[in-house]
């Protein structure tokens, strides 16, 4: 393929190495919806079709009828996904939604939908969907913090002071979940304790 198509190999190798600093691997990137990431890497598919396409022009009718109506065919199918896709995006809780549905097993997704959920002032929806990104990722310090302060919010102090310790003891160095758990302690009457994290 170098040999007889020198373009479309360039674009291929173009999108992979475009793709691996964003690919998730071998290491997590900490990016949820990478649609974004894919803008660079496009453009080494769009020099593979274009030189595949270019060699198609070359061949013999019945081939470049076929590829054209092939090609077509894929056109329409992406250019649907994609107007689908646009309506997910009209807000955040759209997005997120969708996200949540699309992608279940999403710890940060849930995370996201649970601090619109609680911004919105929807608590049972807001501390299923913290519950359930700790579920998902229980070595994550967010989840446990945001249900922290939920639960704070909601009068549940004795349950947020559980949350935050353990938000602090998976992250000793977050100065907020520190401040908060110090707080609730004073609150609770554990003054000592709290001074020393304070």
């Amino acid at each position: 393929c170098r040999r007889a198509l020198p373009l479309a190999t360039m674009g291929v190798a173009l999108f992979f190495v475009a793709l691996a600093p964003v690919s998730n691997f071998p290491f997590g990137i900490g990016v949820m919806m990478a649609e974004r990431l894919l803008y660079l890497p496009s453009l080494g598919f769009c020099l593979a079709a274009g030189a595949a396409v270019t060699r198609l022009s070359i061949a013999a009718r019945r081939v470049r009828i076929g590829a054209m109506a092939i090609l077509a065919t894929l056109l329409i199918l992406f250019a649907s996904r994609s107007v689908v896709r646009t309506y997910d995006w009209f807000d955040q809780f759209t997005l997120f939604e969708a996200t949540v549905r699309t992608s279940p097993q999403s710890a940060l997704a849930h995370v996201n939908l649970g601090a619109l959920y609680q911004a919105a002032g929807r608590i049972p929806e807001a501390e299923a969907a913290y519950r359930r990104s700790m579920a998902i990722a229980p070595d994550r310090p967010g989840p446990h913090y945001n249900l922290a302060t939920l639960m704070e919010g909601s009068g549940r102090r004795v349950e947020a002071i559980a949350l935050y310790r353990e938000a602090a003891r998976i992250d000793p160095e977050d100065f907020k979940t520190l401040n908060n758990l110090g707080r609730a302690l004073v609150a609770e009457g554990m003054a000592g304790e709290a001074v020393a994290l304070l």
